[in-house]
């Protein structure tokens, strides 16, 4: 209720500041979005140039991370909930304008890489600031792979909500040559 206040306040003070005559009004959100975990898209990278060379070969690993608490728990506001399921939403990009949900896997090409249990495997716990960092692993492209791929992380907790990163795209060429360089891990 304080966010559905704080929104209308939000609202009339930006009719005041850009100076138009608006009615004012609260947006009803779902009370289920707000607050949410952090969870964040955490970079990308490919093979060593040397790997890829020896085995002709090329990969993308791309990197998703979110806070814990000191039990493993997903931080919601003041709540901690469990993974039920987490991982990556992956799309040719371009192919076609579905959008990168849960619902939509196996529809146009979109597959999933993820996990419903064992969520000790494929990670890397920071404990200094608790971040919980995963990856996913997309082998077997070209050395110099200018096809473009969107991958977008999500995580369901024990309430059955589904929290997404945003969806990113690019090549295995565009990390080699760090065409969009701040969006990958150094």
């Amino acid at each position: 209720m304080l966010f559905k206040k704080i929104v209308a306040f939000a609202v009339s003070l930006a009719i005041l500041v850009l100076g138009c005559f608006v009615p004012t009004f609260a947006v009803e959100l779902p009370e289920h979005v707000f607050p949410s975990p952090e969870f964040n898209y955490g970079g990308a990278s490919v093979l060593k140039p040397e790997i890829s060379q020896q085995y002709d070969t090329q990969a993308i690993r791309v990197y998703y991370e979110y806070s814990v608490s000191g039990n493993g728990k997903v931080l919601v506001g003041n709540s901690e909930l469990a993974i039920k399921e987490r991982g990556v939403l992956i799309k040719a990009a371009g192919k076609n304008n579905t959008e990168l949900t849960v619902s939509n896997i196996g529809k146009d090409g979109i597959i999933v890489a993820n996990k419903k249990q064992n969520f000790n495997e494929c990670w890397k716990l920071d404990s200094a600031n608790g971040k919980l960092t995963y990856s996913v692993y997309v082998a077997n492209l070209n050395q110099n792979d200018t096809r473009e791929i969107s991958f977008r992380g999500y995580i369901i907790l024990e309430d059955n909500v589904v929290y997404y990163t945003e969806t990113v795209t690019f090549s295995a060429n565009d990390i080699t040559n760090k065409d969009i360089a701040n969006i990958f891990r150094n």
